[in-house]
């Protein structure tokens, strides 16, 4: 923002502010509250360069020709400044704004007979006035604040929606598959069930044994086993169960205490 003044030739003009007056609509809400009005200041120096067509007008029809020239100029400036917006003068529009100035000027100044032709008049060194540009820093940074914070709790939202969905969607494909192996489960055990029925009723004894010997060994496959080869003695034999340390832990040196 600029502090200081660009030229000795800069011009306060009031300007339309469309977003002030959205954000006005916004925030005030009392209705014994005055308005702000949609307007604000900016501090412009336009340049007007021109060529004298005839110099008879130009010296002959009036007294102070160029003071008059730059009375023209100066009310059809003030008069098109109001009725642009602060946003677009100061970006994407000032090029258009400028040759639109130009022929407002040179349609002035014919009604007058000034017999001069405008080259040029341009838009440059604009810039709030320096006196409230600190004021101005604050309500930019402020619409900053206001516009990041939006994104942050759109970001935030965005990213919490997708996670809930994601949460949503791998519990309800958990659930599914839950479901699925379980349908399986029994219905493999019915099958076995019903395969089981037929293998009895040919074979009572033969099927009792053979699920009696299957069901040992699966009992028998984990636990520890201590075979006895002789059987004709008659001796007490004691079984340490306790686990035993290994001999690498017990040859640890200890090194001696520091003195």
């Amino acid at each position: 923002m600029c502090g200081v003044p660009n030229t000795t030739n800069e011009q306060p003009y009031l300007v339309a502010d469309r977003e002030a007056r959205r954000f006005t609509h916004e925030t005030e809400t009392d209705s014994r509250t005055k308005p702000t009005p949609p307007v604000s200041m900016l501090t412009v120096n336009i340049p007007v360069y021109y060529q004298i067509t005839n110099v008879l007008d130009w010296f002959y029809n009036h007294n102070a020709p160029s003071n008059l020239l730059e009375s023209i100029a100066s009310r059809v400036i003030t008069h098109s400044m109001v009725s642009v917006d602060l946003a677009r003068i100061m970006s994407t529009e000032r090029l258009t704004i400028s040759q639109k100035l130009r022929e407002e000027i040179q349609a002035a100044v014919n009604q007058y007979g000034l017999g001069v032709k405008i080259l040029f008049a341009g838009i440059q060194g604009i810039h709030p006035p320096v006196e409230v540009a600190p004021e101005y820093e604050k309500v930019v940074a402020a619409a900053q604040r206001r516009k990041a914070k939006i994104l942050d709790a759109t970001a935030s939202a965005i990213q919490t929606n997708a996670l809930a969905e994601a949460a949503a969607f791998t519990s309800t494909n958990q659930a599914v598959a839950d479901a699925l192996k379980l349908r399986i489960t029994w219905v493999a055990q019915a099958a076995l069930f019903t395969n089981q029925i037929p293998a009895y009723l040919a074979s009572p004894i033969v099927y009792t044994q053979r699920l009696y010997f299957k069901t040992f060994a699966q009992a028998l496959s984990t636990p520890r086993k201590y075979i006895l080869l002789t059987t004709n003695f008659e001796d007490v034999i004691v079984f340490d169960l306790q686990d035993k340390i290994r001999e690498d832990l017990l040859q640890l040196t200890v090194p001696p205490p520091s003195k």
